[in-house]
């Protein structure tokens, strides 16, 4: 009897090392890096202005790299009125699309891309008025992990 009760508290114990793992690519992939913790310890790996159709800068386009949580995703700075898109690609097919509206201090971020080993990008839109010198878009270079 004492066996059975030995084996079933080793098979509880591994069930609570199994679930304490690091999260699979699967449970990262489109889910927002600051709401996560993986924007901590997180840095800038690439930059490149957001800009109009005359190379007049509307604002900057971030790529983020997390060694924590082996993912990637784009942030922007634009004017606090401004709205667009931030979206991060991988060299594998995969990508990661999101609309953001005006507000938070010009600060906006998109979802992430579990990366480890891949390149990725990020591309950013901002519209600021009408008109096509308020509309404007950016593309980082690629960087590989």
């Amino acid at each position: 009897m004492k066996t059975r009760v030995i084996a079933a508290a080793a098979a509880a114990a591994s069930t609570v090392v199994l679930t304490s793992l690091p999260a699979s690519a699967a449970s990262l992939d489109g889910k927002d890096p600051y709401s996560t913790g993986c924007n901590s310890g997180a840095y800038s790996v690439k930059s490149s202005y957001i800009t109009n159709q005359l190379g007049d800068a509307l604002g900057t386009a971030y790529l983020y790299w997390s060694p924590g949580c082996k993912t990637n995703w784009t942030e922007v700075r634009v004017p606090t009125y401004g709205y667009g898109s931030a979206n991060v690609y991988t060299d594998d097919g995969r990508s990661a699309l999101f609309s953001y509206s005006a507000g938070n201090g010009g600060h906006h971020w998109g979802n992430m891309l579990y990366a480890p080993g891949v390149c990725a990008w990020g591309t950013a839109t901002v519209i600021t008025g009408t008109g096509t010198v308020n509309h404007g878009s950016g593309t980082t270079a690629r960087a590989c992990g």
